[in-house]
């Protein structure tokens, strides 16, 4: 009997043991790499020149960081546990996004196209301003400054990249105008 409570505590306390190293599965943000010599590096920033004397385009820009950087916005994949550096990604750059260009909605603004001004609008205050379809709207007045800019000037910006799950990661850059 006294063999029969033993067993039974020390297998309870086995298995409890066991459950607590089971932590839930928790979705990790994206990440904004470097791609060098085809092995990923962390990268903090950013720089992007910019030609005086020509037309700023958000997505070019973005394009350019991607093709001649070698940026890389990844999501690892976490289906599973993966010890060591060899993790599978899935490659996301595609949703790259330039949140500093875009307009922001303001106090006072219809922001759910109901046609009033009303306590409703207020959740969205502070987010990005979008169309009725749901696009997203560029600040042309940012893009203008960029293209009016000084040669050796600087202009900060923010790069931002989301999951399928809603998780998102940010990376700070530069514009720095440069001689064409």
């Amino acid at each position: 009997m006294k063999f029969k409570r033993i067993l039974i505590f020390l297998i309870t306390t086995i298995l409890s043991l066991s459950m607590m190293g089971c932590p839930k599965i928790e979705n990790m943000p994206p990440e904004i790499m470097q791609i060098e010599d085809g092995e990923l590096k962390d990268i903090n920033h950013v720089v992007y020149e910019h030609e005086k004397g020509t037309d700023f385009d958000v997505n070019e820009m973005i394009q350019s960081l991607i093709n001649d950087q070698h940026i890389i916005a990844i999501d690892y994949v976490q289906t599973s546990l993966v010890i060591g550096k060899d993790r599978k990604y899935t490659d996301i750059s595609d949703r790259i996004e330039v949140t500093s260009f875009y307009q922001i909605w303001e106090d006072g603004e219809d922001a759910n196209f109901d046609g009033v001004v009303n306590a409703e609008d207020e959740e969205y205050y502070g987010l990005i301003k979008t169309d009725q379809d749901g696009n997203k709207i560029f600040d042309q007045s940012k893009i203008l400054l960029v293209e009016i800019l000084s040669v050796g000037s600087t202009l900060n910006f923010t790069i931002m990249v989301s999951d399928d799950e809603g998780a998102t990661t940010e990376l700070s850059g530069e514009i720095r105008i440069v001689e064409g």
